[in-house]
């Protein structure tokens, strides 16, 4: 069997996002809730702290965080899903770009509310 060879890749370095999830009261952290960027298979679940770090995002490019009534973390279907920042819908979310000279965002904070009071 010969090899193959010429195949070659270049990686390009990717940032992260941080930031807390809480309850509509703004004051009570979230844990086991979903985010996501719209349109890429990054995602992550809050840890017992209610805190994300979203990593590996692509740099230069605008996207758009979402938290909450999505499935892959067990907390997160009690909570309408809320793009950053404060929008109820995608069109309405404010884009996120990182860059070589930011590879780093924190504070993106979400603050859910519940869909059964």
């Amino acid at each position: 069997m010969a090899g193959v060879s010429g195949i070659d890749f270049a990686l390009d370095r990717g940032g992260s996002v941080r930031g807390t999830v809480f309850a509509e009261d703004g004051l009570t952290s979230l844990s086991n809730v979903a985010l996501g960027v719209d349109g890429t298979w990054l995602r992550d679940c809050t840890d017992a702290g209610g805190t994300y770090d979203m990593r590996y995002v692509p740099l230069n490019e605008s996207f758009t965080l979402v938290a909450g009534g999505l499935g892959w973390c067990p907390g997160s279907a009690g909570y309408y899903r809320e793009w950053w920042e404060e929008a109820d819908t995608h069109a309405d979310a404010t884009g996120v770009i990182l860059t070589a000279g930011q590879l780093q965002m924190a504070g993106i904070d979400f603050t859910l509310e519940p869909i059964c009071r």
